[in-house]
């Protein structure tokens, strides 16, 4: 299996520091990146928060192999990106909850140890971010797991998509039989690579559309959702 790069940190999207269903963004006259702004939600019960990062990998430009080190940015735009992204860790025992959140830009789908779970957001306002909520303690077992995800940042405006910045965002409390609960989230420790089998520079299927898709199965990274 192919090695997995190292993620940076990238500070993408700064969550509300309560607890919401969603977060509030707003984009003021004059700025052109989105800041989070303090705005009464209603939490229907919820009282956990968000401690998870927004994260992505390297961004390279030209055919996929290795990071170049070309920062994201509204001049150079990047379109059409692919990504595998993914987190081992160990339990000495079964789990009788595993409540993930997840959310991206653009999409995901993800996957606990080989198993698919789902894919998400739904599509939302452009100032709100939606994120989904799976209970995946089946999926789970004691010793080594695996959370994997498949990333696709889209990077142009459509007819039901606001360009935003590329990033994901995890975040899963485990509740054990006994004991205490335990934390897993997005952040550096995650693992990314550049997901190799679709072709990045392809046309729009049109002005309201989203890309046509080339994909070389030729190309698959083996095992790239499995525990090693």
């Amino acid at each position: 299996m192919k090695t997995f790069w190292s993620l940076n940190r990238r500070a993408l999207l700064k969550l509300l520091p309560s607890s919401l269903l969603g977060w509030v963004l707003a984009r003021p006259k004059g700025e052109k990146s989105a800041r989070a702004v303090d705005t009464p939600v209603s939490t229907e019960g919820d009282a956990s928060k968000w401690v998870a990062e927004w994260i992505w990998g390297p961004i390279e430009v030209g055919p996929p192999g290795g990071p170049s080190g070309v920062p994201f940015s509204e001049s150079r735009p990047l379109k059409n990106l692919f990504g595998h992204l993914r987190r081992t860790f160990d339990l000495s025992a079964g789990v009788r909850r595993a409540l993930v959140r997840v959310s991206a830009d653009s999409r995901y789908k993800l996957y606990v140890n080989g198993h698919y779970v789902g894919r998400g957001p739904a599509r939302c306002d452009p100032t709100w971010q939606y994120y989904d909520e799976y209970n995946v303690a089946s999926f789970l077992r004691p010793g080594r797991n695996l959370i994997a995800a498949l990333v696709h940042y889209y990077g142009e405006r459509t007819g039901w998509y606001m360009v935003g910045r590329p990033g994901f965002l995890f975040q899963c409390i485990l509740e054990p039989s006994s004991g205490r609960f335990s934390l897993l989230k997005s952040d550096t420790t995650w693992k990314f690579l550049r997901a190799p089998m679709w072709a990045q520079d392809v046309p729009r299927v049109n002005g309201a559309l989203g890309f046509v898709e080339v994909y070389d199965a030729t190309r698959e990274v083996e095992g790239w959702n499995l525990p090693e």
